[in-house]
Order: structure tokens, then sequence, then C-alpha cells
């Protein structure tokens, strides 16, 4: 799935000294953020890659910030709670690469159907 998220970006990515963000406004326990970076490292072992998220249920959240300590990433960069009603990263946002595929599993919301968001800006 990450790789689709860098198909268009794959000769740029190759840059040295690369930084790039990405964002994930239902990160749960960071599985899309990590893979993503390991991709991002296998493929320049010299880019950066910056990693940001939320997440509104407490263990999966407490998960992705542990994860994201003992991978190197700043801790700091995953919020806790709702990001449809409680954005947790509005000032970051407009330097983030958004990503998401969300399982809706919570009854507020039954009815909408995953979805995956990407944007390649950052």
């Amino acid at each position: 799935m990450v790789n689709v998220l860098f198909i268009t970006d794959r000769d740029m990515l190759r840059e040295p000294g690369l930084v790039r963000t990405l964002y994930d406004p239902a990160c749960s326990t960071g599985g899309m953020l990590s893979v993503a970076e390991s991709y991002l490292n296998d493929l320049n072992p010299k880019a950066k890659l910056e990693v940001f998220g939320q997440e509104i249920n407490p263990e999966s959240y407490a998960t992705c910030k542990d994860d994201m300590l003992i991978k190197g990433q700043n801790p700091a960069n995953i919020k806790f709670g709702n990001s449809f009603t409680a954005d947790g990263l509005e000032d970051e946002k407009s330097a983030l690469s958004p990503i998401s595929m969300a399982i809706f599993r919570s009854r507020n919301f039954a009815g909408f159907s995953p979805t995956l968001f990407s944007a390649t800006g950052g």
C-alpha cells in the first residue's frame, strides 16, 4: 500500500538529504507510518521521513507512541483524540502529506466505508 503513496515521486525521493513528512489522521498503532519510513529508507537511506499521527483509541495511541520512540521518531508528533472533531495537529497541517486507511469500527462511524487519502506535498 505504501508504494502507491510514493509511486509518482520515486525519482524525487532518491535525492540525497531529502526530508519529507507524512500524516495519518487515524494512525492506530502506527503501522502505516512505520512501513512508509522503512520503504523510504530502502529507496533512499539518506532521506528522512518525519511522521505525524492522531489516534482516538487509548491503547492504540500508547502503542503507536512507544513504537515511534523505539524507532527514533518523535513521539510528540503522535496526538491523542478524534482527528475529525479535535485536530491535534492543526498548526502543523500545512506542511504534512496526509494518508489514511481508516477502518471505521466505531458505532459513531457506522455506515462509512474505508477510505484512502494521499497527497505528495510536504
